[in-house]
């Protein structure tokens, strides 16, 4: 008998990986497929909002939950908890930031019952490197040998990335031999006799992008087959992880004859819409990130200029080693001339002062439009005709006021809120409920006031939580007052189905 497999998922990524994970707890058949004959041993994303962490929390792992591993496994706090700018990493601090003020660890309670989380894609990178003078997450490095940001990926174990600006046509992988590497390294550091190992090369191109359709036919895109982001703000993984989330329980739904086809539509009117709002909210962090750089001389504007040139026509006629010779001549003279020393030093600083300061530089934490979004794009998988608004029953509010101030926390606005503004979490249609569908029905008392604050509705009213934690329907009133609106006759909690059944073949295509 020919086994039947419903889904298939081409690449094992973060985002193929949760997606089939996801599908398989939900009882669905699906075929992984990976063109690579081994997952990357190449470190890439490493920071996992909060959001995400919510979504490992669902998903089953070896000891537990996949949140729990990823915690356990999670360097101290300490390690990452800044950025730091600087002319090496064992020289002379330019400025910090710390993204966890006032914190211990990196749970924050009142946002979320998982913590931020950094881990890299693997642990299979021991650089060893214990003689950093500062542990952070990130260290910028502006000297006149090098411009690199090292990614600390695990201090204790000394597993590290460098990232180093790259000029192709004219360079190439071939100009960053192991000799090389380690000379940038080393000047990236600051200790020459360290004995440090390379264990792969490769080039990466920075990507704002979004598909124009996220859906064709049965075909899906999702993670970075849909999206590529900066690598300001760690929205990538993250993005990509919540479309495998948003999309898994709909392809269950359809799969398993539980809802309508037409419900797989929702899919990239919800996650499109948080693609944009997400390149958006990247582009202005990297931007942010590029105001250190340019006090210090270094405008990634003047490096763009030279590479210009080196590769007009006039240029052409030159040799491939000349033009070669002359990018570098010409990075160099721009390193050398940058930074703190010299007759511009005090100028200089004072800005830095004045950036670091102002909280003026890459942000790490997003968790307003990390928790924040609402799928309240037409066509998202929520129904907002069956209910009625808590306001509708309050004596003196003014219905449309609140209702419109909390819809304007949808997709397109979220990217205009004022910087560090707080996440407020809410329960209209399309947010995040804060709490986490569970396998069973369970009875909880809310002793400290906290949900019945969030909720939204009153005792006699009801929502209704997705599978993915977003809700999708809610009842703020008396659910027998709906007995006018539908005509039923039936008792009270008859008329409850009747409003719930309505819903629900609103929300699931029936």
């Amino acid at each position: 008998m020919r086994s039947s497999i419903p889904v298939i998922i081409a690449g094992a990524g973060p985002t193929g990986l949760t997606l089939s994970k996801l599908l398989s707890q939900l009882g669905i058949n699906n075929l992984l497929l990976e063109s690579a004959p081994a997952l990357t041993k190449h470190p890439q994303a490493h920071f996992i909002n909060n959001r995400t962490m919510e979504i490992f929390r669902q998903m089953r792992g070896t000891g537990g939950n996949i949140a729990a591993e990823v915690v356990k496994l999670s360097p101290p706090l300490r390690e990452w908890r800044k950025f730091i700018y600087c002319e090496s990493m064992t020289g002379n601090i330019l400025g910090e930031v710390d993204h966890f003020k006032g914190q211990d660890g990196p749970r924050m309670h009142h946002l979320s019952p998982e913590p931020v989380a950094h881990l890299s894609q693997h642990r299979l990178l021991p650089i060893l490197l214990r003689s950093a003078t500062a542990e952070a997450m990130l260290y910028f490095v502006f000297n006149a040998e090098v411009i690199s940001v090292l990614v600390a990926h695990d201090l204790t174990t000394g597993e590290f990335v460098a990232q180093v600006p790259f000029f192709p046509p004219t360079q190439s992988l071939a100009d960053f031999p192991e000799k090389v590497c380690k000379r940038l390294l080393l000047a990236a550091i600051g200790v020459q006799d360290l004995d440090v190992h390379i264990l792969t090369v490769r080039n990466w191109t920075m990507h704002a992008e979004v598909a124009e359709r996220f859906k064709v036919g049965n075909v899906f895109l999702a993670g970075d087959a849909a999206h590529r982001f900066p690598p300001a703000g760690g929205f990538g993984m993250n993005t990509g992880v919540q479309d495998s989330h948003n999309l898994a329980w709909k392809l269950a739904a359809v799969t398993q004859k539980k809802a309508g086809a037409s419900l797989l539509e929702s899919y990239e009117a919800e996650r499109r819409a948080i693609a944009l709002a997400n390149t958006e909210l990247s582009v202005s962090n990297w931007k942010e990130a590029l105001k250190v750089p340019q006090a210090l001389g270094l405008d990634p504007a003047a490096a763009n200029v030279l590479q210009s040139i080196v590769t007009s026509r006039p240029a052409s006629m030159l040799s491939s080693g000349l033009v070669k010779s002359a990018l570098e001549a010409g990075l160099s003279l721009g390193r050398s001339i940058s930074g703190v020393r010299g007759p511009l030093r005090p100028w200089r600083e004072r800005l830095l002062r004045d950036i670091f300061a102002a909280g003026d530089t890459l942000r790490l934490q997003f968790p307003r439009e990390d928790l924040g979004f609402i799928y309240n794009a037409p066509g998202a998988a929520i129904d907002t005709s069956s209910g009625a608004s808590f306001e509708d029953h309050q004596p003196g509010k003014q219905p449309a006021d609140r209702v419109s101030r909390r819809s304007a926390l949808g997709v397109q606005q979220l990217r205009q809120q004022q910087r560090n503004r707080p996440y407020e979490p809410s329960t209209l249609p399309g947010a995040q409920s804060g709490r986490q569908r569970a396998n069973k029905v369970t009875v909880a008392l809310d002793i400290s006031q906290q949900w019945q604050h969030l909720r939204e509705v009153t005792e006699a009213g009801a929502i209704l939580v997705r599978p993915d934690g977003h809700v999708a329907w809610r009842a703020a009133c008396l659910l027998t007052q709906f007995s006018q609106e539908t005509g039923s006759e039936s008792s009270g909690e008859s008329r409850a189905y009747v409003v719930l059944k309505a819903a629900l073949r609103n929300i699931m295509h029936f």
